[in-house]
């Protein structure tokens, strides 16, 4: 027979462990929400305006739009709630602005604008990143 204490314990142990395993503080959530607001304000603010807007988007541009959209609405709701998995979806979204990056530069965009870009992912990535060490 399990002994009162022991269970009672155990229980104690395993909710603090989950508690802090998937809550971090509203700090955290202001880090997190700042980086997505400077890295992505920044991004946006040197895009230049499509050469063809009138044209349909690649399938890979529509791809990894959705990704990113997903990865900010994880994010998002996450942070909200306080979540651990905000920070994988910020770091998420900062690896999609990364291969965005690359894809444009694949696509024969050029322009100081995908480095801008290149660096903000990897700015989100990195600020996620250390946000999951120190959380």
């Amino acid at each position: 027979m399990v002994d009162t204490a022991q269970r009672t314990e155990t229980t104690h142990v395993a909710a603090h462990w989950t508690r802090s395993a998937v809550q971090f503080g509203w700090t955290t959530s202001a880090i997190g929400v700042g980086a997505w607001i400077v890295f992505l304000g920044i991004s946006s603010a040197v895009q230049p305006p499509p050469a063809a807007p009138a044209e349909p988007l690649p399938l890979s541009a529509v791809v990894v739009g959705l990704a990113f959209h997903l990865a900010l609405l994880g994010a998002a709701v996450g942070f909200g709630m306080r979540r651990r998995y905000a920070l994988w979806a910020t770091a998420a979204g900062g690896l999609i602005m990364i291969g965005a990056a690359v894809m444009c530069y694949l696509g024969g965009h050029t322009g100081t604008w995908i480095a801008v870009q290149l660096a903000s992912g990897v700015g989100l990535a990195a600020t996620s990143t250390g946000l999951v060490r120190f959380s």
